[in-house]
């Protein structure tokens, strides 16, 4: 949206603003399902977060309803299932699903795997 809707007391028109509910509010493209392996995973992974029912090869995640607290999330789970670390602003930049899917393919293929180390547990106490 270039400017917000004004009505004729040059007010806001909230009755002409998208819809509030980020959920149910989708961009006017057509559909094109991702295809491929990381597109498909990254598609249930963004789906899961943002609690919609898909997400196309062009979908934005930023589009769809993401911010920048749930971008951490999924960079999170971008490298538990996929075992790369894909450098925030690689995330926030990505323009759509399919490009966010190249790039996560490029970590893995420079080097950019990650070795999980074992989860910190509290030793018990004698």
């Amino acid at each position: 949206m270039d400017a917000l809707p004004v009505n004729t007391s040059d007010k806001i028109d909230r009755r002409a603003l998208p819809p509030a509910d980020w959920r149910t509010w989708r961009p006017s493209r057509p559909y094109r399902a991702p295809h491929g392996e990381p597109a498909l995973g990254l598609a249930v992974l963004i789906a899961g977060l943002l609690g919609v029912e898909r997400v196309g090869a062009d979908d934005n995640f930023f589009e769809l309803g993401g911010d920048s607290l749930l971008a951490a999330r999924l960079q999170t789970r971008i490298e538990e299932r996929f075992a790369v670390r894909l450098p925030l602003d690689e995330l926030m930049t990505a323009d759509t699903l399919a490009d966010l899917a190249e790039r996560v393919a490029r970590a893995g293929e420079r080097g950019g795997r990650t070795d999980r180390l074992p989860p910190i547990v509290p030793r018990a106490r004698s």
